[in-house]
């Protein structure tokens, strides 16, 4: 892309944005905390969208394509779907357009083949009109407004590809077109202008009521053009094209943004919007501040963002850095900070999320916001001066601009750590995704082993905690649970700690391995602390340098396998086994003569359904992370700082910011050397 890759408080003013109609009943395979939304505009309906293009287009949310996609790409949509089993698709329709300049495939002779010549919009002259060059329209005072419903019914909705339709070139007024000289009766009388609105109105009504009562209340519904409360209870939404859109209202930004805040509640369905803003002018150039401001506006309601070159073109595949934010769920609607007056749509809007606030300054002038807690910028490339990663107590928004920011990390869920330790987490190629932070856990002592996570499945995380002879296990009301020596009451070399579903039965075990100086062995226990066979020792007896555990289901085959590290004083030897103590694969994570030993961790990095293994140098090598499949070939490696430092580094995963993938978690208390790449 171009910016997108070449892209206080005063009296309240609060907008209940949220609220469900109570004729809902379509269901979006969309999470509800997903936040940001994105939407792709994407009229490329060529021979074929090529294959290298359908991985990049399963990371949007909402997916628009041609109704014909059906016939050229038929092969994309099980693709998406796989890529993607949350992407919603909608067929582009055109309400009152037959476009002779780009239609030449079968779905469209069928549809050619519905349409009778009386059916044709006239002038009062006789001749054709039109409202898009290389199109002809079409008069929806007229049978076509019943035929078009049945052609999306039989032609479209039934080959199961789609999840709902896009009705474009929608208005419920016809007064304009042809500057007013139009002919609906076919008489060679020019029409009376209110008389067309009236009639038009009352027939795009009947078109969508059709539409809805053959598609069902599951179908996503959403129009472009016109907002209407009339057509409102038969629609999910609509798309505010070119955003703000030249033809709502006066053509300015207050316009479109107050019309989508208020259809929020007026649709008769789950609400489905689309804010899909443009370059200026149809001139092609990203612009990340235009980008960001209509990424803003969309994020004051529950929209979609969506950014290309404009009503001209439609074939763009452009992600800004914002598009890659998590905010979580919305902690209520917007406000709008700067005015306690709800028709006054100019100001500074703020939206708070779990994870984080979106903020828009819709003003003339720079504005200034505080935080009452520290905020962290989001860390992109496109625009590094507004996305630089850096923490901060206010931003100054410039005119017409927005901006993400997160809420700081404090603690890791789901993965192993060390209490008091200094994290940093990366993506599977090695990119810092945020900053730094120290993670502890009080009153749990420093370099203990910490696990926050739902172990028994009750919805709350418990807190298991391993010193240098015992586990601890605490409930979510941070009562002590359970306490146990999985090694015997004069053991105190430390406890490796790992948890995972190690046998299949759905339920979740833990693992523990020794520390440096006993032998390597490898134990399991049930939640009770009781335990599962006789373990096994995951190197020769005479090593005492002990083991690192993890567990991951690298095979995909439902359960875990038991990950382990020979630990310090060892070479890098990473073995995988079953909980019997079979070995199921092994290899040497670095040279096999470094004798630092190896930490080890496993997740998901790539999406694919397959846990990954990632290593860590152990003490004497440097910050040498490294990426494996469970066949042992190396899928990625990088340093997580001064690879000149000989500390080595401890390694975690886990999906911090929920997207689905886990990140790379680099943990080191080596604070002063760490901390510093901050």
């Amino acid at each position: 892309m171009n910016c997108c890759h070449k892209i206080q408080l005063m009296t309240f003013v609060i907008l209940l944005l949220a609220v469900m109609p109570s004729l809902a009943s379509a269901e979006l395979k969309i999470a509800p905390d997903k936040f940001v939304r994105s939407a792709n505009y994407y009229l490329e309906a060529g021979i074929g969208i090529p294959p290298s293009d359908h991985e990049r287009l399963a990371k949007y949310d909402l997916l628009i394509l041609p109704a014909e996609a059906q016939i050229y790409n038929r092969s994309l949509f099980t693709d998406l779907r796989r890529l993607n089993p949350n992407i919603t698709i909608l067929a582009y329709v055109p309400t009152k357009s037959y476009n002779f300049q780009y239609w030449f495939d079968s779905l469209h002779d069928k549809l050619a083949n519905r349409i009778q010549d009386s059916w044709w919009l006239l002038s009062s002259s006789g001749g054709p009109t039109s409202v898009w060059p290389g199109t002809r329209m079409l008069n929806m005072v007229s049978p076509w407004s019943k035929e078009l419903p049945k052609y999306v019914k039989e032609d479209i909705w039934s080959t199961g590809l789609w999840d709902g339709i896009f009705y474009d070139e929608f208005s419920v007024t016809a007064s304009w077109v042809n500057g007013g000289d139009i002919d609906i009766h076919r008489n060679g009388v020019r029409d009376d202008p209110r008389l067309v609105d009236v009639a038009w109105e009352r027939a795009t009504i009947n078109m969508l009521r059709d539409t809805r009562e053959l598609l069902g209340p599951s179908a996503v519904i959403i129009t472009n053009g016109d907002s209407a409360a009339s057509v409102q209870p038969y629609l999910n939404g609509r798309m505010y094209e070119s955003f703000p859109t030249p033809w709502e209202g006066s053509g300015k930004w207050q316009d479109s943004f107050s019309s989508y805040l208020r259809l929020h509640n007026e649709v008769g369905y789950r609400p489905v919007f689309v804010i899909n803003a443009s370059t200026t002018r149809n001139q092609g150039a990203a612009n990340c501040r235009q980008a960001r401001f209509a990424l803003a506006s969309t994020l004051m309601g529950d929209g979609f963002f969506s950014y290309d070159h404009g009503e001209e073109e439609h074939s763009q595949i452009w992600w800004c850095d914002e598009q890659d934010a998590n905010l979580g769920n919305p902690i209520g609607p917007s406000i709008n900070q700067s005015t306690g007056n709800s028709v006054t749509m100019s100001g500074v809007w703020r939206r708070d999320f779990e994870n984080g606030v979106a903020l828009l300054n819709s003003t003339d002038r720079s504005q200034t916001i505080s935080f009452e807690a520290e905020m962290e910028r989001l860390r992109g490339t496109q625009d590094p001066t507004v996305n630089n990663g850096q923490i901060a107590k206010s931003v100054t928004l410039a005119p017409q601009d927005g901006i993400i920011l997160l809420r700081p990390i404090g603690s890791i869920s789901g993965s192993v750590f060390i209490n008091g330790a200094f994290a940093r987490l990366y993506d599977q190629n090695g990119r810092q995704l945020r900053n730094g932070f120290f993670v502890y856990i009080p009153p749990f002592s420093g370099s203990d082993q910490v696990l926050l996570d739902d172990i028994d499945g009750d919805g709350h995380k418990e807190r298991l905690v391993a010193n240098q002879k015992e586990i601890r296990i605490y409930g979510s009301d941070g009562k002590l649970r359970l306490t146990f020596e999985p090694y015997g009451s004069k053991y105190s070399q430390g406890v490796s700690l790992a948890v995972g579903d190690v046998n299949g039965d759905g339920q979740i075990e833990i693992v523990t391995g020794t520390g440096q100086g006993a032998e390597p062995l490898v134990k399991i226990f049930d939640l009770k602390g009781q335990q599962i066979g006789p373990g096994f020792m995951a190197y020769g007896q005479r090593f005492h340098g002990g083991v690192h555990v993890a567990t991951g289901d690298v095979y995909g085959i439902g359960r875990d396998m038991i990950i382990t590290g020979a630990g310090p004083s060892g070479g890098p030897h990473v073995r995988v086994f079953d909980r019997y103590g079979q070995v199921w694969a092994q290899f040497f994570a670095y040279d096999q003569h470094f004798s630092g030993g190896v930490e080890v961790a496993a997740g998901d990095l790539n999406g694919d359904g397959l846990d990954e293994i990632v290593t860590g140098a152990g003490p004497g090598g440097g910050p040498h992370i490294r990426i494996f499949n469970v066949w042992t070939k190396p899928i990625g490696g990088f340093f997580v700082g001064d690879p000149k430092t000989f500390a080595g580094v401890h390694v975690a995963v886990s999906d911090t910011n929920n997207d689905g993938y886990d990140e790379i978690i680099a943990l080191s208390t080596d604070i002063f050397k760490l901390s510093a790449g901050r």
